[in-house]
């Protein structure tokens, strides 16, 4: 077959091939298999995956691998398996690549073989050595394993008797339906481990279907629902549990595959075959991510359990290339499935919004939600390790630590161990006490708290007295959790802990009125020990308790908003983002294609390095918009500063289409920028004050005026009674004429004005009173020795192309009068701490002559009464409240 096609049986292919192009490439150039892959040995597992693997590409169509006709290269690959330490899984799959070319004295692949090679092939396909392990011994789903080697051993020819056949199939049946919802349970005494097996013993089952009846059908068609239930966007099947990673989505493909394949024979597995289709092709879209330079990459930046840890890297490798293989075989016998040209993001459609309790038995169950900013599955099932407890689940959102005892997500009891183990961990696992689903979420209890331990750990099974009652909930994009905690004994340490990703911080917060507590963020990256099987953790934020007997705490969870901040070093930017750290996680905006729920947009004309092309900036709009990236611009000018609107109004114009949400400063503001620009009609528009700087003000601020004076060099042989300053840089909407005349005009003394902000074109008149400096750039402290100095700042503004000024902002931080103009924004933003001098040099000049101290006073305390509504931190809340309100990229 042509494996360029864009089929997602060709995609499959195609992947798959190229894996094994660069495999043979890489290390097996002659066809022999390495005798080791990164410092582990190659085991026999890998070979018979490898060969199983050809034989689907052959079954497919596909005639060469590595420059060599396929059947030689299948035949060189089973002249490498070891027969007596081939095995369960891997004898079935040497079994079934012979069977594809015939029984076992009639085989294509065998007559150019010696007798020696033939017998050894024959030994690889007779597992039944383990059959006294199927008792307790061996994971329960190796008795469907073992029956699927008896009937490929039937079927080439080679089954001198079919009794064990038939027993381990009765015993096979047995095993699936004796739960009732037909889940395997994965524990030898009934505790209820259910996983990923639960699913996958119905892929080992298939060629078994004819023989094993009903119980198959109705069982796959219950594991298909659940899947569809359960399954993740990253194309995740089961994300808990052992085995998950990019072996979970290779399952969902499996699955697809076999709804497919049966569909096409008039079985049906599912009652929406498309939906399957689609869950097919998004989980197919990424997959190949998972591989490089013919190797699965599942050990590298995260990690899989350590039974498949590194030793096994070349084994998984050629069992996830398999399981594609199988799935685009599947598809190639089923009606032509192409991926969707729709420009609908792939993925959509597959994830409808849910809120179910799904019960795998009378005391395990899955918690399944998902809504436009939250998706979680949170197992209720037995198991001791961090991947099997009550957390949430969502690849790239909601991880836990693979294979670990590290608890996250529920409370955890820390004693003191022994000197060879100085730590135990205790967490609510197991089977929970009582499990009910209410109006409002989940109510579970645990009545004793295990020690945590590996996924395979051995040794003792230690218990912590104790009670756990826990309620959750869902709301605004948050996972609320009621915690009410029992000891029969005080414990030395009680804590809480949520790791988090750096492509998908999460918000950790815990409600007032909770058990005395302390929270932390605490940095991992580059610890082995905190990495997940899709990635590896950066920071873990940790809720510790009080020890106490009795606890009780409310705490909740939820993605942070990821924002892309223009000019993010900017400090009007940094006082709204610096108090909310710990709600919105923001970066320097780099691309368009960076990832990010929301893209902060400040000053348009600076924001991508100066870009002054209309097409470029609609260019970059679009592309935030088709990656679903939502845009927020705080409306800082009504036109640039440029003076140039020719060129920079429609670049505002790009961004109002586009933006879907508008931050003002004033509500005049909203209306005048409202007037001159379309918005999105869906675009949310609100008016938030600018913050004051306080948190940025220097101790110079709070200086006496003459001290402050004295220090910039004000002070003469007599101080003035009325010291004017005007700050900030040059604006052609700053009249600096407008005072300067008025001061020159008025008959008081007593008076002096300091102009920190002339142009060098400035023309100002000459008077005793008046000190004009060219602007400068100055640091905070000499700023605020300049506010200091002054009894009030002026404020001459005449044009309204500017929607607000940061110097407002200053004077509100630190109670300065402002003499204001008629333009609005001014008393909008400073209240009554804005004295009205009109427009006019004669209005100003009428007003300084008689401005008196109790007027300044008066306006000092307007000012200050502005902080309470321009605090940084009310302003970065409801900034992060406006961001939050947008959502996350649906999870």
């Amino acid at each position: 077959m042509d494996t360029n096609d864009s089929s997602l049986a060709g995609r499959l292919t195609g992947l798959v091939v190229e894996s094994l192009e660069e495999f043979f490439a890489r290390y097996a150039t002659e066809l022999t298999l390495p005798a080791t892959i990164g410092a582990h040995l190659v085991g026999p597992d890998a070979v018979a995956d490898l060969a199983y693997t050809l034989g689907w590409l052959h079954q497919i169509g596909v005639n060469e691998i590595a420059g060599r006709p396929l059947p030689e290269v299948i035949t060189r690959t089973l002249q490498q398996v070891d027969g007596p330490e081939t095995h369960s899984f891997f004898s079935y799959r040497v079994a079934e690549t012979l069977l594809r070319f015939g029984p076992f004295d009639h085989n294509d692949l065998l007559s150019t073989m010696t007798e020696a090679e033939r017998a050894n092939l024959r030994v690889a396909c007779d597992s039944t050595a383990l059959v006294p392990l199927l008792d307790g011994l061996l994971p329960r789903n190796y008795l469907a394993v073992i029956a699927r080697c008896e009937l490929a051993r039937q079927r080439l020819g080679i089954l001198e008797d079919e009794t064990l056949l038939a027993d381990l199939v009765t015993r096979t049946r047995s095993l699936i339906t004796a739960n009732r919802y037909g889940y395997l349970d994965e524990s030898h005494e009934g505790l209820g481990c259910f996983d990923i097996y639960a699913a996958d013993i119905y892929l080992f089952c298939e060629p078994l279907a004819p023989l094993l009846g009903d119980a198959w059908t109705s069982g796959t068609r219950n594991i298909v629902d659940l899947v569809a239930s359960v399954a993740m966007r990253d194309g995740s099947s089961i994300s808990w549990g052992r085995s998950t990673g990019v072996l979970s989505i290779a399952l969902t493909i499996e699955l697809a595959a076999l709804v497919a394949r049966h569909a096409a024979q008039a079985q049906t597995l599912s009652d929406d075959p498309e939906r399957w289709t689609s869950l097919a092709t998004n989980a197919s879209t990424d997959i190949g991510q998972w591989f490089s330079g013919g190797l699965v990459t599942a050990h590298q930046h995260r990690s899989p359990e350590d039974y498949r840890g590194p030793k096994r890297r070349l084994q998984m490798t050629f069992d996830l290339l398999g399981k594609l293989a199988y799935a685009a075989a599947a598809f190639n016998e089923s009606p032509p499935i192409e991926p969707p040209a729709s420009s609908v993001p792939i993925g959509v459609e597959p994830f409808p919004e849910r809120d179910e309790l799904i019960p795998f038995s009378d005391h395990a169950a899955v918690w399944a939600y998902r809504d436009d900013r939250l998706a979680f599955a949170m197992p209720f099932v037995s198991g001791r390790s961090s991947d099997y407890l009550p957390a949430p689940h969502n690849p790239l959102m909601f991880e836990t630590p693979v294979d670990s005892t590290l608890a996250c997500f529920v409370p955890v009891v820390h004693q003191p161990g022994s000197a060879l183990s100085p730590q135990r961990r205790f967490a609510p696992g197991e089977t929970p006490t009582r499990l009910e689903r209410t109006t409002l979420g989940i109510e579970v209890e645990h009545s004793r708290f295990v020690e945590t331990r590996a996924v395979d750990g051995a040794g003792a099974r230690n218990e912590l007295e104790g009670n756990r009652r826990a309620s959750y909930r869902t709301r605004d994009g948050m996972l609320e959790v009621d915690e009410h905690l029992t000891f029969a004994t005080r414990p030395a340490a009680v804590t809480i802990t949520v790791p988090s990703t750096p492509t998908r911080p999460l918000r950790v917060e815990v409600a007032p009125g909770s058990h005395p507590h302390r929270v932390r963020r605490v940095p991992v990256d580059g610890m082995a020990e905190w990495s997940s099987a899709w990635s590896s953790f950066d920071a873990v934020t940790e809720i510790e308790m009080e020890p106490a007997e009795e606890i009780s705490l409310s705490w909740s969870v939820g993605p942070a908003s990821r924002v892309a901040v223009t000019l993010n070093d900017h400090h009007y930017v940094r006082t709204v983002y610096d108090p909310v750290v710990t709600r919105v996680s923001e970066r320097t905006y780099s691309s368009p294609d960076q990832p990010a729920d929301v893209m902060h947009l400040h000053w348009p004309e600076w924001a991508f390095g100066f870009l002054r092309s209309v097409d470029e900036h609609a260019r970059i709009a679009d592309r935030l918009r088709a990656t679903g990236t939502r845009i927020v611009w705080t409306q800082h000018n009504l036109t640039p500063h440029l003076d140039e609107p020719e060129i920079y109004d429609p670049i505002y114009q790009v961004w109002a289409d586009a933006c879907d949400a508008a931050i003002h400063h004033s509500e005049w503001g909203r209306g005048i920028v409202t007037d001159r620009y379309r918005f999105n009609p869906t675009c949310r528009h609100e008016v938030i004050p600018h913050p004051h700087f306080g948190p940025m003000l220097s101790a110079n601020a709070f200086l006496d005026r003459d001290d402050a004076a004295r220090r910039l060099g004000l002070a003469g042989d007599r101080a003035p009674a009325l010291r004017i300053g005007v700050i900030g840089a040059p604006r052609k909407e700053k009249d600096l004429r407008l005072v300067a005349r008025a001061v020159a005009q008025s008959d008081r003394d007593d008076i002096e004005l300091v102009i920190w902000s002339s142009s060098f074109t400035e023309d100002l008149p000459v008077d005793p009173r008046i000190t004009a400096h060219v602007y400068e750039s100055v640091d905070r402290s000499t700023y605020d020795l300049r506010l200091a100095a002054c009894d009030a700042i002026a404020l001459p503004f005449t044009g309204h192309t500017m929607l607000g000024t940061g110097t407002t902002a200053d004077l509100v931080a630190t109670g300065t009068p402002g003499l204001a103009t008629d333009w609005p924004y001014l008393r909008e933003s400073l209240g009554d701490g804005a004295i009205s001098m009109g427009t006019t040099v004669a209005e100003w000049t009428a007003i300084i002559d008689t401005l008196d101290s109790d007027t300044l006073l008066r306006a000092a305390e307007g000012a200050r009464a502005q902080q309470a509504r321009c605090d940084p931190g009310q302003v970065a809340q409801r900034t992060a409240e406006l961001i939050e309100s947008l959502g996350v990229t649906p999870p």
